[in-house]
Formats: C-alpha cells, structure tokens, sequence
C-alpha cells in the first residue's frame, strides 16, 4: 500500500480542463511520475477525479487522490468521516491499523477505508484476518461506510 492523502475540492462549477491545466504544470517536477483523469460525473462518485504519483524516494511512492464536485454533490465525503473517525479511533485500533497498511504496503494497493472499517466495525487484528476478510468485499462499488460505534 503506497502513501495517500486525499483532497476534496468543491465549486459552483467544477470545469475539469482549467483543473487540469493547472495540475499540468506539476509535469515539470522530476519527483511527479504520473497525473490522471478520469470523468465520473455519470457515476455515483458524480465528480472528476484527478490522481498524481509522486515518488519521495525510489521506495516511497506517494498518491495523491483529489476530487473535484460540485457544491450541491449528495453521497459520502471523505470530510465526514473526520470527527467520526476521531470519536471512534483508540490507540490500540490505530496500532492495528498502521500495522496492517504497514503490511499491505509490501504487496497491495487497497484503498485505506477498508482498513479501518476492518478494524473499528469487524475487530480486525492482523492482515491474514484482513486479507480473508477482503475476499468478501466489492472494492469496486462506493462506500457509504462509517464508523458503527464509538470505540474509545
């Protein structure tokens, strides 16, 4: 699992060439190795998404995941997850959590609420748990997860 930081970005009129635009100018910098587009307006993600691979180090690759909608966009949002996630995370889950993205970070690429939905809802532990716990979900498909109850 390589590093993440997601952004969330909305407009009044969200215009993917002027977004675009401005995110090609960060094809200059050695350090960028890939920049995506992608329209998901038909979608139920209803926005554009935007991904750069930026390498830190030959072994660190970081992924940067942004999200251009609308100011009117119905569905899930990362930002509502903040103060719920902060309410349900414990020291002992985020423990948990590191250790298992540690582990996935050696093999495979998945996205992170997995991983936390794994640990906080289903009591996840270690990642052969977690990997056969995978099996079993559509990562393809949109999450409307949350945290089910305060852990702390």
């Amino acid at each position: 699992m390589d590093q993440d930081i997601d952004i969330e970005t909305f407009c009044v009129r969200p215009n993917a060439a002027e977004a675009m635009s401005i995110l090609s100018d960060l094809t200059s910098n050695p350090k960028v190795l890939e920049l995506k587009y992608r329209n998901y307006l038909e979608t139920p993600f209803n926005g554009y998404y935007f991904k750069i691979q930026y390498e830190q180090m030959p072994s660190e690759i970081w992924n940067i995941d942004m999200w251009l909608f609308s100011e009117t966009r119905n569905g899930p949002l990362s930002r509502d997850l903040v103060s719920i996630m902060n309410d349900s995370l414990t020291i002992e889950s985020r423990k948990y959590i590191l250790n298992i993205k540690e582990e996935l970070k050696k093999s495979l690429v998945l996205p992170s609420i997995y991983v936390y939905r794994a640990v906080l809802d289903h009591a996840i532990q270690c990642i052969e748990d977690f990997l056969n716990w995978m099996e079993q979900q559509d990562v393809d498909n949109q999450t409307n997860w949350r945290p089910s109850k305060n852990n702390k």
